[in-house]
């Protein structure tokens, strides 16, 4: 129970990190407009502070990785494994932090990174569904919609914000899978009646 708590743990500690790593980068780049630039050009090759996002995103990456793997544990549904779309996703925020603005792969690694994490989302969401978890399915679902829908049909000022978005939504999608992980955690400890009422109070 230890080792699961600490694998989910994982969880808000990659978001932290994106967080910190994205105000970090901001705080070195007095010349970043959030209005008119992308979050990337922070991390643009040749920049004497671009270490600062690039490295960030590679920390927050391979947290992601591990927290994916931890994931199927608790997803005992053949859905659930798709996970490894989570997984996929952080491998492109993994090469975003390798092949920073500036060099060719990079244009279109971000709206792969974001595209793999909101369809995880729904993914993960259907799986919740199926295995009793209504409320945190809800959320995972609405955060795919919320992310679709909000790309496509809102004219963003910038990259940034429309970045910066999604971003949020993926911390409350993330946020809502440690919950699971939490409510599935204490399920294992429960005798059958407690963990049936338990799985009731986390619908």
């Amino acid at each position: 129970m230890k080792l699961d708590l600490f694998a989910a743990l994982l969880a808000p500690t990659s978001i932290l990190s994106g967080w910190i790593t994205i105000s970090v980068a901001i705080y070195a780049s007095p010349w970043f407009d959030l209005f008119s630039g992308a979050i990337s050009d922070m991390g643009r090759l040749g920049l004497p502070t671009a270490y600062l996002l690039n490295d960030g995103l590679m920390i927050t990456s391979l947290l992601m990785m591990a927290y994916s793997v931890f994931l199927l544990r608790f997803m005992r549904l053949s859905l659930g494994h798709f996970s490894a779309g989570f997984f996929l996703a952080s491998f492109y925020l993994f090469l975003i932090s390798e092949f920073p603005e500036g060099t060719t792969p990079h244009p279109t690694l971000p709206y792969q990174f974001f595209a793999y994490t909101l369809f995880s989302m729904l993914l993960f969401g259907i799986s919740l569904f199926r295995e009793g978890y209504l409320y945190n399915g809800a959320i995972s679902v609405f955060c795919f919609i919320a992310g679709i829908s909000g790309s496509l049909l809102v004219r963003w000022p910038s990259v940034a914000t429309l970045e910066l978005y999604n971003v949020v939504l993926i911390t409350i999608g993330v946020m809502n899978l440690f919950h699971q992980n939490l409510c599935a955690i204490r399920s294992v400890c429960l005798s059958s009646d407690q963990r049936q009422a338990w799985r009731e109070r986390a619908r």
